[in-house]
This record gives C-alpha cells, sequence and structure tokens, in this order.
C-alpha cells in the first residue's frame, strides 16, 4: 500500500513538495520549492494609455481595481509527515529547489536525489538567496554550513531515455527511474519501483517538444499498466503551439527589428530561457553584437559544462559594470540578454531604464509572466503608458513582444500520455485549481483525479 500527500504545487503552481509514504514505512519526497508572496518592487504602471493627451486623457491606474496578490506561506508544509527519508529534486526551478535547505535542517540525515546540472542550479539559488539578503542588510534566512549540508547529503543520478536500465537503489523495497523530462537542463521524471512492481509515473514538470538546449521527454510505453501516474498540468487546458513554429517567430521578429536599427533586450528566466534566447538571437542576427549578462553568466557556464548551447557563448558574456554602461550608452544597436525574475530584477533593471522610453529599443519576453509582476504589467501595456521605476517615472516608446516557449506539455499531451503509459489513476497537479477542475469534468469516467494541498490520496 502507498499514498501521496501534498505539502505545495498540488492545486497551485509553486511551491511543489509532494511525498509518497509506503507500508514498509518509507518516506520518499519529490521537490521542496517556493511559491511568490507578492512582487515586492518599486516599480509599477503610473498610466495605461497614449501619452498625446491632456492629462485627462491618461487612464490613472486606481489601486483598488488592481487584484491583490494572495497573502500565503512562502513555504510548502514540511510538517505533513514527521520524517522524510529520501528526497528527489526533479529539475532546478526555485519553486521546486528553494526550500530544500529548510527540508534538511529538519531531516538532516535526508539522502536527496538530484542529476548535476540540477545540483549546480541548487548551489547558485542558495547561494544567492544569502547574497541578496546580506546585500539589503537583512538576517539571512539559512547560512552558508545550511547549504554545504544539503550539498553534501546529494547522489547525483543520471536521467536515461528508455526504461532498460538499473534503477536507483533506494532501499530494499524501493527503487526509482529517472527518466529525461524535456522541462530545462538536467530535468527528470521517474518511475517508482516498489516491491519489483513498477507502480507509477511521476512526471515532474516534463516537455515533450525539442529546444534549442535540450531534447524533449521520450514517449515512452508501459504496456503492462500502473497503478497510478501524476502528471503536470501547468497547462492542462491550454493547446501549445508548435514549438519550431513559435522560434520561427521570435527568429523573425529579431531579424527585423535589429535591421531597423532596434536594439534587442530579452527579459526572461536565467535557467534555460536565457540561453534559448542566445540561441534563437545568434541564428537570427549571426553578425549582431550579443551579450549575456546577469546571472545568466553562471547558468550558462552550466549549460556549456553540458554541451547544451553553443560553445562561442561565454566570449558573449558582459564582463563588468563598465562593459554593461558601455553597452547601454552605445551608438551602435545590439542584442542583450538579461534575466530578470518577471521584476526588472537585477541588472535587466538598468537595461530597462534606460530603454523603455526610447523608440529604438525592443524588450522580449520569451516565457510566462505572473500577472502580478511588474514585468505583466509592461509586456501588457501600450506605447505611451508611464511606469514607475523607484522615485523616476519614465514614459514607455519602446516596442514590446511576448513570445511563450513553454517547457510545460499541454492537455492534449496529458491525455496521449495517459493512454501510453494505462495508469489506473491519473493525478493532476502543478497546476490552475478551476482548470484542472474543468479538465476532469470534459473527461468522466476516465481515472482523473485533482490533487489539493494537504489532501491524502490512497494510491494501492
Amino acid at each position: 500500500m502507498a499514498s501521496l500527500i501534498f505539502g505545495g504545487g498540488a492545486n497551485e503552481v509553486g511551491a511543489s513538495h509532494k511525498v509518497y509514504v509506503f507500508d514498509d514505512g518509507t518516506v520518499f519526497a519529490i521537490d521542496c520549492g517556493l511559491r511568490p508572496t507578492g512582487f515586492d518592487s518599486d516599480i509599477s504602471c503610473l498610466f495605461d494609455g497614449k501619452l498625446n493627451g491632456s492629462q485627462d486623457s491618461k487612464n490613472q491606474l486606481d489601486p483598488s481595481s488592481i487584484e491583490a496578490f494572495p497573502t500565503c506561506q512562502t513555504s510548502p508544509d514540511m510538517d505533513i509527515v514527521p520524517l522524510v527519508d529520501f528526497l528527489l529534486l526533479t529539475h532546478g526551478h526555485f519553486d521546486h529547489v528553494g526550500a530544500v535547505i529548510y527540508l534538511v535542517k529538519k531531516n538532516p540525515r535526508i539522502i536527496i536525489y538530484a542529476t548535476a546540472p540540477t545540483r549546480e542550479f541548487c548551489k547558485f539559488h542558495w547561494f544567492t538567496t544569502i547574497d541578496l539578503a546580506e546585500r539589503k542588510k537583512l538576517e539571512p534566512p539559512y547560512s552558508p554550513a545550511d547549504v554545504e549540508l544539503a550539498l553534501s547529503r546529494m547522489m547525483i543520478i543520471a536521467p536515461s531515455v528508455g526504461v532498460a536500465v538499473n534503477p536507483v537503489k533506494v532501499n530494499d523495497n524501493l527503487s526509482f527511474i529517472p527518466i529525461s523530462a524535456g522541462h530545462t537542463l538536467g530535468a527528470v521524471s521517474c518511475f517508482l519501483v516498489y516491491k519489483n512492481e513498477a507502480v507509477g509515473f511521476d512526471t515532474g514538470d516534463i516537455s515533450f517538444a525539442d529546444t534549442r538546449t535540450v531534447q524533449a521527454a521520450p514517449r515512452l510505453k508501459w504496456n503492462d499498466g500502473l497503478r497510478f501516474m501524476v502528471v503536470d498540468s501547468t497547462r492542462i487546458g491550454e493547446t501549445n503551439p508548435p514549438r519550431k513554429k513559435t522560434e520561427a517567430e521570435c527568429i523573425e521578429t529579431v531579424r527585423n527589428a535589429f535591421a531597423e536599427g532596434k536594439f534587442i533586450r530579452f527579459l526572461t528566466y536565467a535557467i534555460g530561457r536565457s540561453q534559448e534566447a542566445y540561441e534563437l538571437a545568434r541564428e537570427a542576427c549571426p553578425d549582431a553584437p550579443i551579450f549575456i549578462d546577469g546571472a545568466a553568466r553562471e547558468i550558462s557556464e552550466v549549460f556549456l559544462q553540458n554541451n547544451a548551447m553553443s560553445s562561442d557563448a561565454a566570449k558573449h558574456f558582459v564582463g563588468d559594470k563598465k562593459e554593461r554602461f558601455q553597452i547601454i550608452n552605445g551608438i551602435k544597436p545590439n542584442i542583450v540578454i538579461a534575466p530578470s525574475a518577471m521584476r526588472f530584477g537585477g541588472c535587466a533593471r538598468l537595461y530597462a531604464e534606460e530603454g523603455i522610453s526610447r523608440s529604438n529599443h525592443l524588450f522580449i519576453s520569451l516565457g510566462y509572466l505572473d500577472p502580478h509582476s511588474p514585468e505583466y504589467s509592461f509586456f501588457e501595456s501600450e506605447k505611451g503608458s508611464v511606469f514607475k521605476f523607484g522615485p523616476d517615472a519614465i514614459p514607455r516608446f519602446c516596442d514590446a513582444e511576448r513570445l511563450n516557449l513553454t517547457g510545460h506539455c499541454d492537455g492534449n499531451d496529458v491525455l496521449e500520455t495517459k493512454d501510453r503509459m494505462k495508469p489506473e489513476m491519473t493525478i493532476l497537479n502543478h497546476g490552475d485549481n478551476a482548470k484542472m477542475e474543468k479538465f476532469i469534468a470534459e473527461h468522466p469516467g476516465e481515472g482523473f483525479v485533482k490533487s489539493e494541498n494537504g489532501k491524502e490520496l490512497k494510491l494501492f
């Protein structure tokens, strides 16, 4: 017998933490991330509208009309079970690994399984969290020694593209088979094998489309059927456009804009999207000056070590602040990739402050933007809107494009994966509550179950 309980990331996207409890007493968790509680930023949209009329023609935003970000705990509930023996990290995004340090402090003898790239991304996140707190003159949430302890508990695993491999043995009764998930570098799904029976498949965040940096997840079959499958439901109510079509649109947009003499700024995620942005920009404008800045430099080093991006990328790293200001104030058009965490974070803020009021600038977002984030307001605004950056009010005259290079499967993929795996029960998780309910209602009697934080599910 086994059950599954979520401490976070069930009927939400964020704070992923699920725990499998087996009847022999084994407790096996997957991921332990953080959720955003809001975007604490001094950047906001003051006016949304054209600036070609009188003051009265500006649409001043009424703060009461903006939906507040829900108040919630940053961390998942790590008290859903008293003790966690083992933890698998499916990939290195912050919403999946950001709370691991706290879990290790509660369970100092825990064994953590992760791929080599995921370990490097964890190390980056955890030490960066300490650095950011110290820069803000705040008490860090944990110490470097806490980070080193967590890293010392890690066992490196290698993902496979098939099931004809030796499982990773957890104990005498439980093992798992890590499978490449296609979500980002180092991401894995896993088959769970209990008492010599393959009982379940947990997709983690999964994508069945090749990207410029990672291969798609393999479309495996399990003819004997499984007891259960836990599936990524981030885009359960969506249909993903063909990825190559979106990539071609991005390449054409960049190529045309650069030919028109525009300065191009990619504001995106440090892990995965920044590296894709470089590859797309490189193809669009092979002779253009392209620069990789901020956290994308350190993360790109991991991609380079794994041969997951073009070998010349390091030549395009911005060296220091002096070079950054030369790029910003340059006369000739250039292309910059700057991670921004949906809030114009890090050095991306400098590029935004200097660029959004210039009609010869194009800003591009390649991924999901939280509706409560500063960048969502920016990319959804019209030219002529006014943005507050600290004490400064800056009008937007630049161009802005959103292109969603998603790293998640869609609803059709969920149905197709269910047909291949033949699970008795398919558990939807990591998705919007209403969208998962709607999907289940559209497929009655097909064995779909919605997960909920704190609610125990009997698996077999």
